[in-house]
């Protein structure tokens, strides 16, 4: 999902961001070398692991939380858990965010949200150099788990690593590399485990829309595609699919009336990643402009009696790509959040015929009403984004705003060709 909202974002960048084709290139190369780093950890890491058959009791679990990287899909971080045993010297890191680049059919199955993830494993200070070349930290909390919690995670996680189990079918928001650890540490602890609770003011929008600030155009590209299963309220537990927000619940967690967390320490210490963005070259700047000049232009044409309808040939051109994109992800993919799209309603996928019929030199009598309710439709939208959608895209009102004027004057366009007051260019 979020590599198909990298893309968006790629084209959005492309076609309306000034062109630095050196800035570009750098870009390039270092998406290239952090990918080869990726494949090579999770090659090394699907190459098998002994694991000891017990732990003693100088062993510890740690989750470890790793920061942001420069690009969109580390924009959330990761999480990990890690197993060290002092006894026996054994200390590895369990990683449920790998995926395996030989799979059948790879890109089909990327994009359709149905490729199987993988959990790996590595030495630890392996894990640390992969993230120390991203110039990510990596934060360790040591759970203060009994023996026997510690005996029955260990179990859970050597039946997880089992061939036949290691794959499993990603999920963003329900199921990843923070969740499966939250997960296995509840049925760890037969269910005692206890998280603090939270205020229910955050959907699964708002969460992730605070992490991006550093993508705009990310940012956008994502509202684009989510749908409304991300404007539902989320608890302490749902909230957890973030790296960060697990950390939380994590520190804050009790089992019975002892904390979970018996100490919090970077084990990779480095400064964040500073990724300051312009504001000019921002979708909120970029879109204020094409709304005033595009609000600017339609009433010039009331006006002068303008009948241009090129504009709207390419707006509504641009829904209709829009609206079998959306369909797509609704439809053919597997991916839950992107259901029932509340974009439709200003992306409409009847502006198709709309764009055709543009296209005609005389009209039928019902496109008349039909921009009327495209208008409507458009301002059920902003009602929606500004009513049940708080953490959505700013932008995405400008966007509505701008079909709802243009179809508006549509339809008096429309009206005053039926009458033979006008015609269309």
């Amino acid at each position: 999902l979020f590599a198909l909202c990298s893309l968006l974002f790629a084209l959005c960048s492309l076609l309306f961001a000034p062109i630095k084709p050196f800035s570009v290139m750098n870009r390039l190369l270092k998406t290239a070398c952090l990918l080869i780093v990726l494949a090579l950890f999770c090659l090394s890491s699907s190459q098998g692991l002994k694991a000891q058959e017990k732990l003693s009791e100088k062993s510890e679990f740690s989750v470890l939380t790793c920061s942001y990287g420069h690009e969109l899909f580390t924009t959330y971080g990761h999480s990990a858990l890690r197993v060290r045993d002092y006894e026996s010297g054994f200390d590895k890191v369990f990683n449920w965010g790998t995926f395996n680049f030989s799979e059948p059919n790879f890109y089909l199955k990327f994009i359709r949200g149905k490729l199987p993830y993988r959990l790996a494993a590595a030495g630890t200070e392996r894990f640390k150099k992969s993230y120390a070349v991203e110039q990510r930290w990596v934060e360790e909390q040591v759970l203060d788990l009994s023996q026997e919690h510690k005996d029955n995670l260990y179990e859970l996680l050597k039946e997880n690593y089992k061939l036949e189990n290691r794959s499993y079918q990603y999920d963003f928001f329900y199921d990843n590399c923070s969740t499966r650890i939250l997960d296995l540490l509840i049925d760890a602890t037969d269910g005692r485990l206890i998280l603090p609770s939270v205020q229910m003011d955050h959907t699964y929008r708002t969460l992730i829309d605070e992490f991006q600030d550093r993508h705009p155009w990310g940012d956008l590209g994502i509202d684009i595609i989510l749908g409304t299963p991300t404007d539902i309220e989320a608890g302490a537990s749902e909230r957890s699919f973030l790296p960060y927000y697990l950390s939380a619940a994590l520190q804050g967690a009790q089992i019975g009336n002892k904390p979970l967390v018996r100490s919090q320490t970077r084990m990779l210490d480095l400064p964040d990643i500073p990724q300051p963005t312009s504001f000019f070259l921002s979708p909120i700047f970029i879109f204020a402009l094409l709304f005033l000049f595009i609000t600017a232009f339609t009433f010039w044409q009331r006006k002068s009696g303008s009948t241009a309808t090129w504009l709207d040939k390419l707006l509504f051109f641009i829904a209709s790509v829009l609206a079998l994109f959306m369909f797509f992800m609704w439809f053919g993919t597997d991916h839950q959040a992107t259901w029932r799209n509340p974009n439709f309603l200003w992306a409409l996928p009847t502006h198709f015929i709309a764009l055709l019929l543009l296209f005609k030199r005389s009209k039928p009598t019902w496109l008349k009403y039909y921009f009327w309710l495209a208008m409507a439709s458009a301002v059920l939208f902003m009602l929606y984004h500004l009513l049940m959608a708080p953490g959505m895209n700013y932008v995405l009102l400008l966007i509505a705003g701008i079909y709802m004027i243009r179809c508006g004057f549509l339809s008096k366009l429309v009206d005053s060709n039926l009458q033979g007051q006008s015609s269309f260019q």
